[in-house]
């Protein structure tokens, strides 16, 4: 199922200047786990090395955290609002 996420512009400039893409995924975490194929250089700002959300990360589906639903396992559909924000850190 195709699922539209729209690239906060902080994550924009890693994306090759994209702020939205349409993406074959029913999960959420399915869903950035492609987006960061498609864009190889968003994987370290929305990904650890473990492989879990970084903690700058808060995804939201339909104005819901993932933390409080399924997490990265969040069912999708192409009717779900999906927010993607990522928090900028660094001193």
């Amino acid at each position: 199922m195709s699922i539209h996420l729209k690239i906060p512009s902080n994550l924009g400039r890693l994306a090759d200047g994209v702020r939205e893409v349409e993406i074959e995924a029913s999960r959420i975490g399915e869903a950035l786990h492609k987006l960061c194929v498609q864009f190889p250089k968003t994987r370290p700002a929305i990904f650890s090395s473990t492989g879990q959300l970084n903690r700058n990360v808060q995804v939201f589906v339909n104005n819901e955290m993932i933390q409080f639903l399924d997490n990265l396992e969040t069912p999708v559909t192409a009717k779900d609002e999906i927010t993607l924000i990522a928090g900028l850190s660094g001193g």
